[in-house]
């Protein structure tokens, strides 16, 4: 013959971080079903635990919901004065907030660059999507930019160029060659 797995109300209580006294209550109130096996001594079944849990855990996310949705209704409802509140804060403390923020990014750089890092190779595939949809849908102003950029510090990247070519000639050349070397096997 088998038994059912139990639990003693001091068990449940350690278990959900309560009192006796709440289980006790829980009990009196019918939300677990227990049994009295002696005076002061009562056993829950796994089973009759496991669907309190269920429905504690619903009820907790119902009310988290109502929650959300309360949130979501006031911003809403206040988005224009919450905007002007915060710019008006902002324009206040503007230099204060901005020295916050330059402290907390040198203190905490390498922790931030991880976070980045970690972000990029887990979501890499949709970041290139979506610069490919944002670059096809503003093709003619970032060219137009790159131009514009390009005609004014003309100097400057010729400058870098001349550099760049100068210290890496070597590997370059060989890059090259790899190249002309595969187009002329593809080729053949």
């Amino acid at each position: 013959m088998e038994f059912e797995p139990f639990y003693t109300t001091r068990e449940v209580a350690e278990m959900f971080g309560v009192t006796v006294r709440t289980v006790n209550e829980w009990i009196r109130k019918g939300k677990i079903h227990a049994f009295t096996i002696k005076p002061r001594c009562r056993i829950i079944f796994t089973k009759d635990l496991d669907e309190f849990d269920k429905a504690r855990l619903s009820k907790k996310e119902e009310k988290h919901n109502r929650y959300l949705d309360y949130q979501r209704e006031y911003y809403k409802r206040n988005h224009d004065r919450l905007l002007k509140n915060h710019k008006k804060w902002y324009a206040n403390n503007k230099e204060s907030s901005k020295e916050y923020c330059r402290k907390y990014n040198s203190e905490n750089k390498d922790k931030i660059r991880e976070k980045q890092r970690k972000y990029r190779s887990n979501n890499k595939d949709k970041i290139n999507a979506h610069q490919r949809k944002y670059y096809s849908e503003h093709k003619e102003e970032i060219n137009a930019y790159r131009r514009k950029y390009n005609s004014e510090n003309k100097d400057k990247i010729r400058e870098y160029w001349r550099k760049y070519y100068s210290e890496n000639k070597d590997r370059i050349k060989a890059q090259q060659r790899e190249r002309y070397y595969k187009l002329k096997e593809a080729a053949e």
